[in-house]
């Protein structure tokens, strides 16, 4: 990462911490919620959004678009939901043979919704290139998604909800916020950059404090691919892959923020990782960390780290400091890990979301 790209991100983000601090975006918004979806579950069922709470109850449709919604995703101060809407459809990319019948990707529009009144405050449509997909929500309320020729990304957006302007992110950019981590108030930033060659090739974890500006560099590694900051903001988990010379090995590792102290939790098989971000989540109360991979999360007591425990699922969230909500077989499940009891909520259903 070069320096020009480095300065222009802290810019970026320096500019959203200002408007929080001066008023344009109030900061009991960023950091209170939106009222009746606080620690809700949110899920997808007949292609709509609905919420309901914790016991599977007092259920309510969020989305009304003809059983058309594929993937959802609430803003940090619960203003706002942003989510992808098939609009039609289009032939598959690749090469075919003339007896072949194509296959069909869905093309999505994304529309954002204001939650306390359900107004459509925009609908981004495909321009170039015919796929478009949500990539995450920034501090801010700002929302980041990318194009696609359905062979690669060609290009990440921004829009902001505030002054409903959409623009383009350069290349360096992209990389820190589609990758990066940010405290829950929105103050502190974890990013990977890399340095030196061969041999000589690090990943650096860096800790940046946006209200100072100071960037250090807590620890430097070679594999890094996913960080995550404890909601205290005292430790870092993160997974680092290996190149055993045969084969790949996963390693979770956790690290307090001064980078004094090292521990490794696991070292096993690569997983699969084609696009796959946000699969490390720290409970509540940081007690507990897992790794969240689709098919099996992996989750370590920090009072008892020699030990985990594993669960067949996808589509992990935290529901409280010991509780679990996933998705296996078409249905919702909570688990506990103090008890070890599993529980069945909702039938029917999918990617499962506890509304933060």
């Amino acid at each position: 990462m070069d320096g020009f790209h480095l300065i222009n991100i802290r810019v970026l983000l320096v500019q959203i911490l200002v408007c929080i601090f001066v008023g344009l975006i109030p900061v009991q918004l960023f950091c209170s919620g939106g009222g009746d979806f606080h620690h809700k579950i949110a899920y997808l069922r007949e292609g709509e959004v609905y919420i309901a709470d914790s016991t599977g109850g007092n259920v309510l449709q969020i989305t009304h678009d003809s059983g058309k919604v594929e993937d959802f995703l609430f803003s940090p101060t619960l203003k706002y939901l942003a989510y992808t809407k098939i609009i039609g459809y289009a032939d598959e990319p690749g090469l075919w043979e003339d007896t072949e019948t194509i296959p069909q990707r869905a093309i999505h529009s994304i529309k954002i919704v204001e939650l306390k009144s359900g107004r459509i405050i925009n609908e981004i449509m495909p321009q170039t290139d015919p796929w478009i997909y949500i990539q995450r929500w920034l501090p801010g309320d700002i929302l980041m998604f990318y194009a696609s020729s359905g062979f690669d990304v060609s290009g990440f957006f921004s829009y902001n909800t505030e002054s409903n302007t959409q623009q383009e992110i350069g290349i360096g950019q992209s990389d820190i916020l589609s990758n990066g981590d940010y405290s829950d108030d929105g103050s502190l930033e974890c990013y990977v950059s890399d340095s030196g060659l061969g041999t000589n090739f690090r990943d650096n974890i860096h800790l940046v404090d946006l209200r100072t500006h100071n960037d250090r560099i807590v620890v430097s590694l070679r594999g890094t691919i996913e960080q995550k900051l404890s909601h205290s903001n005292t430790r870092i988990a993160f997974v680092l892959v290996e190149d055993s010379m045969k084969s790949y090995l996963d390693n979770f590792w956790i690290c307090d923020t001064n980078g004094s102290h090292l521990t490794r939790l696991y070292r096993q098989p690569a997983r699969p990782k084609p696009g796959l971000t946000n699969f490390i989540a720290w409970s509540p109360d940081d007690r507990f960390v897992g790794t969240f991979f689709p098919g099996e999360g992996v989750i370590f007591d920090l009072q008892n780290p020699a030990t985990n425990q594993r669960l067949e699922g996808s589509d992990f969230s935290w529901l409280n400091d010991s509780i679990i909500v996933f998705a296996r077989q078409g249905d919702i499940y909570l688990y506990d890990l103090a008890s070890k009891h599993l529980h069945r909520l909702i039938q029917g259903a999918q990617s499962p979301v506890v509304v933060p």
